[in-house]
């Protein structure tokens, strides 16, 4: 005992300190997808998620949302409040057909990923659909003369 971590606890190599530029990163890339995330979400009208995390994507409604804001499609019938789990399976697998009938890749993706708040296996999601989506829209260049111009 005295003063061991447990053999279970998580410990840095002195290299991979959490306040490395590489962790740093990482946190900044998740901030940066879930604030696009949010953003589409307020151009359909929809409220921001409230914690950007994953946990804001368990139920999947929020999901459900995004796709039919992308996809410029109505939003389908689903669950509007869900506590059982199959409910929000349900919901995460509308989510996700949408994502593949609009050539989204998700296949290592599974409903029970989301509804766990797999952060790694959402966050992938999440990137997946800003590949598809937010990488082939229109891009706005910003400089000191004017409000924006489309490049």
């Amino acid at each position: 005992r005295g003063g061991k971590a447990p053999p279970c606890a998580y410990r840095h190599a002195p290299s991979e300190s959490p306040d490395t530029p590489q962790m740093t990163s990482v946190k900044g890339k998740n901030r940066s997808i879930y604030r696009w995330f949010d953003t589409q979400l307020k151009k359909g009208g929809f409220e921001p998620l409230p914690h950007q995390n994953a946990n804001d994507l368990r139920d999947g409604v929020k999901l459900i949302q995004l796709m039919s804001v992308l996809a410029g499609e109505p939003v389908p019938k689903y669950a509007k409040k869900c506590e059982q789990r199959f409910k929000k399976i349900d919901n995460v697998g509308i989510a996700l057909n949408m994502c593949r009938k609009h050539n989204v890749d998700v296949s290592l993706v599974h409903n029970d990923h989301v509804v766990d708040a797999n952060e790694k296996m959402v966050f992938g999601l999440l990137w997946m659909i800003f590949k598809t989506f937010g990488l082939n829209r229109k891009i706005y260049t910003f400089d000191s003369t004017s409000e924006g111009k489309s490049a």
